[in-house]
């Protein structure tokens, strides 16, 4: 029993109910688990245009009315439909005004107003009063978007009167419409006698003139997409495209600042900064547009991270995988504010023997800094002299090891005494300030470490660029071939490349390999595969045959995700190298090469692409395109796919994949989904997707918002989000209400959820809504703390001051600084500063908002003096 019904504009459930009889017509419903799936009535506006009635007579001294209306449609009013029309116009005087359409309304046979079941657009009419003896001309009128081209209409003609015989009518059209407006399509007409002689003068002439209008124009710019494998350097392009694509050739000019840019593995969005837009004479006019900025996406493959299963090798063994924790065991847990590749280091090698004996653990340096470092901080100490600002990473060690990230600066763990190994407590998380960081340029150790540096130079070029004889003259093949040079400012990256693109990453790769007498020079020579020990192996002996000072490092290669706590098992072990950079200390360089599922199957999420149209009654169906496929097509692979489904009314109906198929980059199918050739190198979700037929396209932008960390959320306001294009129709109603907060420091984009309805009734999906948010951005607080001072004299025991001074207004309301470290000991005569070394912040909650400050630290004084 289908019950469903549908009488006015709207949709609703087409509700059904089954009974289920046997044979004997008995009625079995209750043995049966009966699922509905209702399919929707939709009862679309009838489309109607309504024209005031337009009137032109001569001047009797009465004024000049035209109260009627016509209706162009495609449709008609229903049988038994009323329509009233209120026209407003009244012209007493010889010229012209508009015959105004000021109310329409539409009743059904009880007179129930029915206007909003009709789709209603008015067309004023025009009112024209001349003299007997005028000759009443008329210019054209236009309309068009705006796009720097003047908007003219040469078209004119004789609306009323008769030119005498041999008088001929020549117009000269002036009227031009450059910016967003309206103005008069102005001309001008003179008359001629048979003679070509001009006798304009012995007439009577009344121009009218039509009305150019230009209204704001539309441009959508999108930065490009890109994608590379990871090699150290930042991913840029500064590229973009403009849609509609004539405004490419309209003498505009595009000014685009650009700004995004990925290093890390991993993606982000192509940044657009800023659009101004230029005529030809260099003027801006920015403002007469409706600009809609659409980042494309950065992407950094994967292919060099760690492929599930690979131990990455947390010994310097390379005939062994070296590990023995299941690959599935979680060794750490980690928690941030912002996305990240984090290199968790755990130790550095030394020298390299062969396949058997592999590389040996490295001696440490055994001099320390004035402050008690080693030289694993130089790195660090170079960033922090930049002012960069450092990143929180909380560390839950699960799995009992100890891990730091590159370029960790203070925390709750102990000073590192090591340059080589990595060591602390853990038992327990532990937080960790890093730089996140990947560009050298401009940065250096500050200068009260630079004596440090130097001599500490001295000892990693001594000790970290040995290679043995058969490998060094191996090395030196390749450096003459590639052409390398260790002046070369960007031979790091050079090195890193050509290494990653010598052979294939491959988990079954042969492992008599790992029994050659040298394994590095039958990696690269023989076998042309292997896995991360094997890579960072041999760019760490290529790295050192150049003269630069290399060491293979293990640990393990982790992803965060801002806001969310993520695993690091054994699987993600890695091993890669680090070089040391004169003046700035040790840097981790990827080494890694790939195949395309090298890092085990590759995860996509296909959707059909979006279908969309303005109805006019038509049946559209879903083009047969995807999203979500672009990072493989960047490598060459292409796809066949079959998408079904159909929209026959206003709204939205989905749109399925039943066929999807993957070629490489050589035309051999890899992967159907219907065989489910493929499945164990390809992950894929398939999503559903739209198809539309809408009233209107709707633009919602919004402003961005933000403000000093405060320990509260911070949202949107209704206010900052407007439509800045499309209109609602009938008296369909808008709401809007924010969707997005952020408390803690950083910068998310701004949401709303928009919500269109009509008597009660949602019609969201009657539109098409596009959403160009602005973004929330908390900012961090700056605080400074002190390390307390303190003097007394010489009595044979230390001299400690653990305190701190600070101003508690400086914290949000709430907050507290939960636990400090101050390190600093004086028991001779003399004095030495007093180092905070760690702070931690905490909110009423005991949650650790340490991240949300910058904390400036100063060194208080330690002083033993002379006893009296």
């Amino acid at each position: 029993n289908v019950s469903g019904t549908q009488t006015n504009v709207g949709v609703s459930d087409n509700h059904i109910s089954a009974t289920v009889l046997d044979a004997n017509m008995k009625n079995v419903t209750a043995k049966y688990k009966i699922e509905y799936q209702m399919g929707q009535l939709e009862v679309k506006p009838r489309e109607i245009c309504v024209i005031a009635n337009s009137a032109m007579k001569l001047c009797d001294g009465s004024p000049l009315t035209a109260y009627g209306h016509t209706l162009q449609s495609a449709v008609s009013l229903l049988p038994k439909h009323t329509i009233k029309v209120d026209v407003k116009g009244k012209l007493f005087d010889v010229g012209m005004c508009d015959n105004v359409v000021d109310f329409v309304a539409i009743y059904d046979e009880n007179k129930e107003d029915v206007t909003a079941n009709y789709h209603v657009t008015t067309v004023n009419g025009t009112l024209v009063i001349y003299d007997e003896d005028t000759l009443v001309f008329e210019s054209g009128s236009d309309t068009k978007n705006y796009d720097g081209v003047p908007l003219t209409c040469s078209i004119w003609e004789l609306s009323a009167g008769t030119l005498p015989e041999g008088i001929t009518a020549r117009a000269e059209v002036t009227g031009m419409q450059r910016d967003v407006g309206k103005s008069e399509n102005a001309f001008t007409v003179n008359l001629f006698n048979s003679e070509d002689v001009d006798v304009t003068s012995q007439f009577k002439i009344l121009c009218v003139p039509g009305v150019l209008t230009v209204i704001p124009g539309q441009v959508v710019i999108r930065s490009n997409d890109a994608i590379k494998v990871y090699d150290g350097e930042a991913l840029v392009d500064e590229g973009f495209t403009i849609s509609p694509l004539v405004l490419q050739t309209s003498g505009l000019a595009f000014e685009v600042v650009i700004t995004g840019e990925q290093t890390e593995i991993g993606t982000s969005e192509n940044t657009i900064e800023s659009v101004t837009i230029k005529d030809e004479g260099g003027n801006d006019v920015t403002k007469y547009f409706t600009i809609i900025t659409e980042n494309g996406v950065l992407t950094v493959t994967d292919e060099n991270g760690v492929a599930p299963g690979e131990n990455g090798g947390l010994t310097g063994d390379l005939s062994s995988d070296g590990n023995t924790i299941p690959s599935d065991e979680v060794i750490f847990k980690l928690s941030s504010n912002i996305n990240d590749s984090v290199y968790l280091k755990m130790m550095s090698y030394g020298d390299f023997n062969d396949a058997k004996n592999g590389w040996k653990v490295a001696n440490d340096y055994s001099v320390k800094t004035f402050d008690g470092k080693s030289g694993y901080y130089m790195t660090s100490l170079a960033l922090n002299n930049s002012g960069l600002r450092t990143t929180a990473l909380e560390i839950d060690p699960v799995g009992g090891y100890f891990a730091l990230p590159y370029y960790s600066f203070s925390g709750d763990f102990n000073i590192q005494t090591s340059d080589v190994k990595i060591s602390g407590y853990s038992s327990s998380s532990y937080t960790v300030n890093y730089f996140n960081w990947d560009d050298v340029a401009g940065i250096t150790v500050p200068s009260k470490y630079a004596g440090y540096e130097s001599a500490y130079r001295t000892y990693v070029n001594d000790t970290y660029t040995t290679v043995d004889a058969e490998t060094y003259n191996f090395m030196q093949n390749i450096i003459r071939e590639q052409s390398f040079s260790p002046s070369d400012s960007e031979i790091i990256s050079k090195v890193a490349k050509y290494i990653q693109n010598s052979a294939e990453y491959n988990l079954e790769y042969n492992t008599a390999m790992d029994n050659e007498s040298n394994v590095v020079i039958a990696f690269l020579s023989e076998y042309k595969e292997g896995v991360c020990r094997h890579y960072a192996s041999a760019a760490t002996l290529l790295y050192r045959s150049l003269g630069i000072p290399a060491r293979y490092t293990v640990g393990f290669l982790g992803k965060t995700v801002a806001g969310s706590e993520v695993e690091v098992t054994a699987a993600q072990a890695h091993a890669w190298v680090e070089v040391y950079v004169n003046g700035i200390g040790w840097v981790n360089v990827e080494v890694t090469g790939s195949s395309p599922t090298a890092n085990g199957p590759i995860e996509l999420r296909i959707a059909p692409e979006y279908t969309g149209q303005v109805y006019v009654g038509q049946t559209i169906y879903p083009t047969q395109s995807v999203t979500g496929f672009e990072p493989l097509e960047k490598e060459g692979y292409t796809y066949e796919v079959s998408i079904s489904g159909s929209r026959r009314g206003l709204g939205i109906s989905k749109s399925t994949i039943t066929q999807f198929r993957i070629y490489d980059k050589w035309d051999k199918l890899v992967y159907d989904k219907q065989t489910s050739l493929g499945k164990n190198n390809f992950k894929i979700t398939f999503d559903q997707g739209d198809i539309q037929l809408y009233i209107s396209h709707l633009i919602f932008s919004s402003a961005d918002r933000s403000k000093l960390y405060d320990g509260t959320p911070l949202m949107g306001a209704v206010s900052d989000c407007r439509m800045t294009d499309g209109r609602c129709d009938f008296d369909d109603s808008i709401t809007i209400t924010p969707s997005a907060t952020l408390t803690n420091a950083g910068k998310i984009s701004n949401s709303y959820n928009i919500k269109v309805t009509r008597n009660g009734t949602n019609v969201t999906d009657y539109y098409r809504i596009t959403k160009n948010y602005g973004y929330l951005t908390v900012t961090v607080r700056e605080i400074t703390i002190t390390a307390g001072s303190a003097t007394k004299p010489f009595d044979g025991t230390p001299l400690e001051c653990n305190k701190i001074d600070y101003s508690p207004t400086l914290l949000a309301a709430g907050d507290r600084i939960d636990s400090y470290v101050v390190e600093g000991s004086q028991t001779n005569i003399g004095e030495v500063v007093n180092v905070v070394r760690s702070v931690i912040i905490k909110n009423q909650r005991g949650e650790n908002v340490t991240s949300n400050y910058s904390i400036k630290i100063k060194d208080g004084l330690l002083k033993v003096t002379v006893p009296q």
